[in-house]
Parts: structure tokens; sequence; C-alpha cells
């Protein structure tokens, strides 16, 4: 269950605009980071993008081979 911080910093993060974040992804990488998860795992070659460049280990590796990070 999402708690304050994750709302805090979900909001910080969307109001990043460079990372190009769309409607439930930073509270999906601002839950991850919070709990301190090894990996999120995405087809959202967006989303891994905008948690590398937020220091969240986002991969697709394994998924499908044309998303081979």
């Amino acid at each position: 269950m999402p708690n304050h911080a994750d709302f805090d910093r979900a909001r910080a993060w969307l109001s990043r605009f460079e990372t190009g974040l769309r409607a439930g992804d930073p509270l999906h990488l601002a839950i991850a980071s919070n709990r301190g998860a090894e990996a999120i795992y995405s087809l959202d070659k967006l989303m891994i993008a905008a948690g590398k460049t937020l220091g969240v280990p986002t991969r697709a590796r394994g998924l499908l081979p044309s998303y081979d990070d």
C-alpha cells in the first residue's frame, strides 16, 4: 500500500518534466525506490529510461529481445 513518502516522492518526480513520466509511472517507481527494490521490470521504454534518470533500477532484459537494455 502506498504511503505518504511514496506520494511525496512521486509528486516530486512527476514535476521533473524531462523524464516524460506519465500517470502512475512516478508512483510505481517511488514505491520501488522507497522499498529498496532490486529492480523494476517493464516493457515501457519511457519508464525504464526515466527510472534510470531518477536512480531507480529498471530493467526490460529478458522480457522481449527487442527490449533488452
